[in-house]
């Protein structure tokens, strides 16, 4: 069903959110696509709960053209809250652009469970903010799952604060996560952060995105990490590009496993601070591969580790396993630093340096 059949005005000044309840109500039992025109389309929230819409199992959202695009917006003083939110199976967004333009904080897509959730041509952003706006996030991973075999394909992931998130205090089980040919850009913290000491995540695949122009050090900026993995397994990071990243553009730690980068590149990364690598594997890891990336630290101008390997604090324990293989490091004033805290690995059969 198209959204103007329900009675959606979508005129970017009608509140249309009682029309789009109404039409993912009717499709609740069995499933279906909701339309939604080109332009402009308003969700205002109401206050207190259930603010936020759930997609039920086999509901997909369309765009119908270029442009379509749901506006979310908030009245003074609301809570948190956020757009949409999944625990069903087979939900699909296609080719449309929701956009939070709310001063409370707010996550544009919550996924609390199910299987086969896919994002595909769909742009996900915050509209720029007053000083003391909350912060606005675009996918957040949260119990009580388990959430598997989420796709994230030809999207776009950009002005947010955390874009793709995962926190530390979630307990769940993730698996299945591919992301391909997605960009995230100037986003304030990080654009991927699996956090999950206390959650189960594995079979992770991140190919041919861009990662760009991260805006740690806004204001409100939490971290600012391109990709941030912690008690991660089974993670496959190939084809991707980093650049402009304050922090670490890769960042691998608390005991994550069997992680494997591969035809990466690396530009004007890890700049805001010597303490860190443009790959940073820290605290337990253990079998990460780095295979045939470019890391360029031409820009840098202070002495910066290509891949930092270290215990990342007193008691932690040091990683293990860790391999270079056919690695390209162009330099520029400084020298060549792959670091350990108890010793410097020697470069492997296939590394080149160049200047």
């Amino acid at each position: 069903m198209s959204l103007t059949d329900v009675g959606a005005r979508c005129d970017a000044r009608s509140n249309d959110r009682p029309a789009l309840a109404r039409a993912l109500s009717q499709l609740g039992t069995t499933g279906g696509t909701v339309l939604l025109p080109a332009g402009r389309t308003c969700v205002v929230l109401p206050e207190g709960d259930g603010a936020t819409l759930e997609l039920p199992t086999g509901t997909t959202i369309r765009g119908e053209g270029e442009g379509a695009r749901l506006l979310l917006r908030d009245g003074p003083g609301r809570p948190p809250t956020g757009l949409f939110s999944v625990e069903g199976n087979d939900v699909e967004l296609h080719r449309l652009e929701l956009v939070s333009q709310t001063e409370a904080p707010s996550t544009l897509l919550t996924l609390r469970g199910g299987e086969r959730t896919r994002l595909f041509g769909v742009t996900l952003r915050s509209q720029p903010r007053g000083e003391g706006g909350g912060e606005n996030h675009g996918l957040r991973l949260t119990g009580p799952g388990p959430i598997r075999s989420l796709r994230i394909e030809e999207s776009t992931l950009t002005d947010l604060d955390y874009a793709l998130y995962l926190s530390n205090q979630d307990r769940l089980e993730v698996s299945g996560l591919a992301i391909e040919r997605t960009t995230f850009a100037r986003n304030r913290a990080d654009d991927i952060e699996l956090n999950a000491p206390s959650a189960r995540l594995f079979d992770v695949s991140i190919a041919g995105c861009t990662f760009r122009d991260n805006r740690y050090g806004s204001p409100q900026a939490a971290a600012g990490f391109g990709i941030g993995l912690a008690n991660a397994a089974d993670v496959r990071i190939t084809n991707n590009s980093f650049t402009r990243y304050q922090f670490s553009p890769v960042h691998i730690e608390d005991r994550s496993r069997n992680v494997r980068l591969e035809r990466n590149s690396f530009t004007q990364a890890a700049t805001g601070t010597g303490s860190q690598g443009l790959v940073t594997i820290l605290s337990g890891s253990s079998g990460v591969e780095l295979v045939g990336n470019r890391f360029d630290l031409r820009a840098h101008r202070r002495a910066t580790p290509a891949v930092l390997v270290t215990s990342g604090a007193p008691a932690a324990p040091e990683p293990r396993g860790v391999t270079l293989r056919e690695n390209h490091y162009l330099l520029g004033s400084h020298g060549l630093e792959v670091t350990n805290a108890t010793q410097t690995p020697a470069l492997r059969a296939g590394e080149r340096v160049s200047r």
